[in-house]
């Protein structure tokens, strides 16, 4: 029982940090984007 679990535990720990991961990236890429955005915007830049 516990020997079939444990694989099953490391695949859901794996995927959760991926997911946690990739949600780390996502924030910081649209907060350095926002960013941007309002600096280009503030100095008149945007095309």
């Amino acid at each position: 029982m516990s020997q079939s679990a444990l694989p099953k535990l490391g695949v859901i720990s794996t995927g959760a940090l991926f997911v946690t991961d990739l949600i780390g990236v996502i924030l910081v890429s649209i907060v350095t984007a926002y960013i941007l955005y309002r600096y280009f915007l503030k100095r008149g830049q945007i095309t």
